[in-house]
């Protein structure tokens, strides 16, 4: 019986995670609500270029991050290579 214990251990540890995960999203989403924020606002696309030209213009080197250069790339931020 010790031997099954063991085995769902694993289990129970990433279940507590994705519960504290989803306690901490839950009062983040109602701190948004009384604050009056609403984050369908902005659509996804735009809150992306936002941040890629925030953070172009911190300094950060949009190419040095494959997956990064890609966004930038797709927002129009990086000028597409050929």
């Amino acid at each position: 019986m010790a031997k099954r214990k063991n085995d769902l251990t694993p289990l129970i540890s990433e279940a507590k995670i994705y519960a504290s995960i989803e306690e901490k999203h839950q009062k983040l989403m109602e701190s948004f609500e009384r604050q009056g924020i609403k984050l369908e606002d902005k659509p996804m696309d735009e809150v992306e270029k936002n941040l890629l030209l925030t953070m172009q213009r911190l300094g950060m080197n949009l190419e040095e991050n494959s997956s990064v250069k890609k966004l930038a790339q797709y927002h129009g931020v990086l000028p597409e290579k050929k």
